[in-house]
């Protein structure tokens, strides 16, 4: 008898935890709604600021400066609307009992914000383009919030479910996300170098053996077998060393090599080869090489930063301009004769 009506009390405490998560959850929720109308973003440009809501971003069609319109871009309109969408979702289907689909609608309301803040750079290169450098943009509260608040009010959706629910929800959010952003970078990456590559002709670029960007001919190829020969030279030397140290660790080394071996081995599978291969060069040289090689009177968007040239960076290549190819290939105002693979 007692042991029942201390589960009965056990009880009762969960079911009043459980209702003060859903409260908490649908109001911070509904910030989105609730900060609809009060300022989101602040544009100055030069001497002109202009204050925009989330309502104005949504409804306006631009920003007028110096007699032009900057148009707002339809990426950063979508996601302020699906902001307060996903938001208003998110509690109704909490208040219906479905705790992981709200949760869900919250977290991804709480993406919007920083889909209107990445989309933000073409307002500035709109103004940039009308010679005005000093552009400064700023985020009012109603943007930290829906953000920081958006992710709460998804983890105690979640967590309604019990905390084995919630490590289970946190560790699937992860993995989407890491998924998602190679997805991401994927397609922003062809996206980019379309347009280079139609322009040079798919078959020129991949079988083409001459990169000559002063003379407009642009062929990867040796940089595809010299990257293929550095893998399988890196297999044939790195494959047995590997094993033969596995074994030797394994089988026959003493403990308290093991205990010294085993962990250094551990710490440096976690270093990236790339990084291990950056930190190598010395920053100086490189940066003394990079000036040296540039073109005379040559605009190089990489030996301008000092930056090493096996950077992977993504941009277009258009006729006459300087650029990086998808993967790191060099654009017109690179040498020929440089791996960047």
């Amino acid at each position: 008898m007692e042991t029942t009506m201390k589960d009965d009390a056990h009880l009762k405490r969960e079911r009043q935890k459980r209702k003060l998560k859903v409260i908490f959850a649908v109001a911070m929720g509904i910030v989105p709604i609730a900060t609809f109308f009060l300022p989101y973003v602040n544009y100055t440009f030069k001497d002109s600021t202009f204050v925009l809501s989330a309502y104005q971003i949504l409804t306006s069609p631009g920003i007028r400066f110096q007699g032009y319109l900057i148009s707002i871009p339809l990426f950063s309109k979508i996601a302020v609307l699906c902001g307060a969408v996903l938001a208003l979702t998110g509690g109704a289907l909490l208040l219906l009992k479905k705790p992981g689909l709200a949760g869900t609608g919250f977290v991804l309301s709480a993406a919007t914000p920083l889909i209107v803040l990445m989309t933000s750079s073409s307002i500035q290169t709109a103004v940039t383009s009308l010679g005005v450098s000093n552009i400064i943009i700023s985020y009012q509260w109603p943007f930290l919030l829906t953000l920081i608040l958006g992710l709460a009010a998804g983890v105690l959706a979640i967590w309604t479910k019990g905390g084995e629910k919630l490590a289970e929800s946190i560790f699937r959010i992860f993995a989407c996300v890491s998924v998602g952003s190679v997805v991401i970078i994927t397609v922003y990456m062809i996206v980019s170098g379309a347009p280079a590559i139609a322009e040079i002709g798919l078959g020129n670029f991949l079988f083409g053996t001459e990169w000559e960007p002063k003379s407009g001919v642009y062929g990867i190829l040796p940089l595809i077998l010299s990257s293929i020969a550095g893998t399988v030279g890196a297999v044939i030397i790195g494959v047995p060393i590997g094993i033969l140290t596995a074994v030797f660790l394994s089988e026959t080394a003493p403990k308290w090599v093991a205990s010294v071996v085993r962990p250094a081995v551990q710490l440096l599978a976690g270093i990236p080869s790339v990084d291990a291969d950056h930190r190598s060069r010395d920053p100086e040289h490189v940066s003394r090489t990079d000036h040296r090689r540039q073109p005379a009177g040559g605009n190089s968007n990489i030996s301008d930063y000092g930056a090493p040239h096996h950077c992977q960076c993504v941009g277009n290549l258009s006729a006459g301009g300087a650029g990086i190819l998808p993967g790191g290939f060099p654009g017109p105002g690179h040498h020929s004769g440089e791996n960047y693979l």
